[in-house]
């Protein structure tokens, strides 16, 4: 599935191979620049958050 720079804002978060990363930018040379996210981001209270990410995760790997 492919990402344009249009979809994403720096901050968004996305998940990459069962991982998530938070979009830092876009640089038309280089491409998407990710990291991993710090501990306080990778809390998430919400059950229901975490078991959307898991069916967007399962999702994206269908798809691709």
């Amino acid at each position: 599935m492919r990402i344009t720079p249009a979809q994403l804002q720096p901050g968004d978060a996305l998940l990459v191979n069962g991982q998530l990363r938070i979009v830092e930018g876009y640089n038309p040379q280089r491409g998407w620049a990710l990291r991993a996210p710090r501990f306080e981001e990778y809390e998430i209270e919400n059950p229901a958050v975490r078991v959307g990410l898991g069916m967007l995760d399962g999702l994206a790997k269908f798809l691709s």
